[in-house]
């Protein structure tokens, strides 16, 4: 959510587009009329959807952390969680992840794997991946939404509270 009265011109308006965290350096950037052109970053300006233009990430978002990875295009969405391999989502037609299409689109899914593991080698400096093991950490449980691991519990959920959680 951004209130900026000189620069968004539709106050109340739901821009739809994959924006990330990352994307606010590159803006402010931009907005400072430093040019952006040749240095390596992650995100992307985002100033013209403030502006209610047309805007389109023009690279793929990426993810890792701890078990879990992840690549995100406009298109789809490549995810694995807790280590149990890749799924496939057509981000457009099913933003919630519902309907996993991996093994019918086993092609967009070698295109995508590839592309993630070209962005790890560049940001790790290895040409294997191996994602650190949460098992046995205090601070993270595997994630049950997906029948890989026992479901979550915050840490923080009072124990008079624990037994509300997770909701049916």
């Amino acid at each position: 959510m951004i209130r900026w009265p000189a620069l968004v011109k539709e106050p109340g308006h739901i821009a739809h587009g994959a924006v990330h965290f990352i994307d606010f350096f590159p803006t402010f950037l931009h907005l400072a009329g430093e040019p952006t052109r040749g240095l390596d970053l992650a995100g992307e300006s985002i100033l013209p959807l403030l502006r209610g233009e047309a805007w389109r990430r023009e690279r793929p978002l990426f993810f890792q952390m701890a078990d879990n990875r992840a690549i995100r295009t406009a298109d789809w969405s490549l995810v694995e969680v807790d280590g149990a391999g890749w799924e496939l989502y057509a981000s457009a037609t099913d933003p919630l992840e519902t309907r996993n299409l991996a093994e019918t689109e086993s092609e967009v899914v070698a295109e995508l794997s590839g592309q993630w593991m070209a962005w790890w080698r560049k940001e790790s400096g290895s040409d294997r991946y191996r994602p650190v093991t949460t098992v046995g950490h205090p601070a993270y449980t595997p994630q049950g939404d997906r029948g890989t691991g026992a479901l979550y519990l915050p840490p923080s959920m009072p124990a008079a509270l624990a037994h509300r959680y997770p909701l049916p």
